[in-house]
């Protein structure tokens, strides 16, 4: 069975985000999949990943109770024992966040702005989504990859329970 690269994302702004990226080959190829590892159990996607599948868990850092901690590490010590490898990618709080400290942006406000001459997350959000050539909008506001999901001290703090290992990476 050959090994495939699966994303799994939260929201359609993060979807956006992915396949901009996929299709500007800054990313590896994959499969894109709504799924919120926070609210939800791994053992649902189980049966459709294989043993040599490499996951990326693209994830908010922003709402996180004890009980949605908990479930969140649990699926990925479940996920771990699934696959071949798991990447976690971590937001800056959310993807509105992240992309505030990817593109060097002041703040939120200034990135909705920026992008979409609005000062309204929802409209940035829907701006984002229908963008016809997001990754263009991206370089356009200084957007760098390198930046994109380097959070860690989500994993120093309320996710001290992941471990690293040789299938656990946090970053891409």
């Amino acid at each position: 069975m050959s090994s495939q690269s699966i994303y799994y994302y939260e929201g359609e702004t993060e979807k956006a985000l992915i396949t901009a990226l996929k299709r500007g080959k800054l990313i590896p190829q994959g499969k894109t999949k709504k799924f919120n590892f926070w609210q939800k159990e791994a053992s649902v996607i189980t049966r459709s990943i294989n043993k040599s599948d490499v996951l990326y868990i693209v994830f908010d850092t922003d709402v996180m109770g004890i009980i949605e901690r908990n479930r969140f590490i649990k699926n990925i010590e479940s996920l771990c024992r699934s696959v071949k490898e798991v990447h976690l990618l971590a937001h800056h709080e959310n993807l509105e966040d992240e992309l505030v400290f990817v593109c060097s942006k002041r703040n939120s406000l200034k990135l909705f702005e920026d992008f979409y001459n609005t000062k309204n997350c929802d409209e940035f959000k829907s701006g984002f989504i229908k963008e016809s050539n997001l990754l263009k909008k991206l370089n356009d506001n200084s957007f760098n990859i390198n930046k994109l999901w380097s959070k860690q001290d989500v994993y120093s703090g309320y996710l001290s329970g992941i471990k690293t290992n040789k299938k656990i990476t946090k970053g891409v």
